[in-house]
């Protein structure tokens, strides 16, 4: 519905202002939108387009008395999870808050979720232990 209505305001400004290239803009507008979310997301390990990725939610990290909590994703061949985590940087523990499961591997169409909490050590060499020396301070 925002992109007809955007379609419709561009279209009256290129008439009004007869500029030739303002479909170009448009154009160009439309095609860049989708994708500014995807630079919230800092990929640890991975590639976006490949059959793995792990990656970290830049915007809402929350730091405090040596616990970072923030959201991290990760794709594999046959999965896709979403989930809220907490770093215990004082005691080497991860803490799965809530798990997001789903559907497909883009993180689209939600499954499952799992929101009993659940502690473990984090893991020597994994990308994990990557978040934890990247946030913790």
């Amino acid at each position: 519905m925002y992109g007809i209505v955007f379609y419709e305001i561009v279209e009256g400004l290129s008439t009004m202002l007869n500029l030739t290239n303002m479909k170009q803009i448009l154009l160009t507008f439309i095609l860049l939108i989708p994708n500014l979310g995807l630079a919230e997301w800092e990929i640890i390990k991975g590639n976006a387009g490949g059959d793995y990725e792990f990656s970290y939610h830049l915007k809402d990290i929350e730091d405090s008395e040596g616990k970072v909590k923030l959201w991290v994703r990760q794709k594999t061949v046959n999965e896709a999870t979403k989930s809220q985590i907490e770093l215990d940087c004082k005691r080497n523990t991860v803490t799965l808050l809530i798990v997001y499961f789903f559907n497909d591997r883009n993180w689209l169409e939600q499954g499952k979720i799992n929101d009993v909490p659940h502690t473990a050590y984090i893991p020597a060499g994994s990308e994990l232990e990557s978040l934890a020396k990247a946030l913790c301070k």
